[in-house]
């Protein structure tokens, strides 16, 4: 039974997967950032194969992308930096916390 579900949950898996090869360049560029980690791999390879193909338009595309996605990281980094000192400055104050 066991066998049974793991071969399912693995054959799924294989038909989940992205076929980035059948994207135009423009929709891989656009997904940058957003893959999920098991398809990274896959997305990376075909997106490697299509740089050397890529116009001057596709390639400031992908900069452009790379540094709004580096903004992005650096946002979500700073916010979640606000958080932990807040919550360290809560914890070290006893605020927050229900006294029964």
């Amino acid at each position: 039974m066991r066998k049974a579900v793991l071969l399912t949950g693995l054959l799924t898996m294989g038909l989940l997967a992205v076929d980035f090869s059948q994207m135009t360049t423009e929709e891989l560029i656009a997904l940058k950032g957003s893959v999920s980690v098991q398809d990274r791999d896959a997305f990376r390879t075909e997106l490697r194969s299509r740089l050397s193909q890529m116009t001057p338009n596709e390639h400031a595309a992908l900069r452009t992308n790379r540094q709004t996605n580096a903004q992005l990281q650096r946002s979500r980094q700073t916010q979640i930096n606000r958080r932990l000192t807040v919550h360290r400055q809560n914890r070290g104050t006893g605020a927050g916390r229900s006294h029964r």
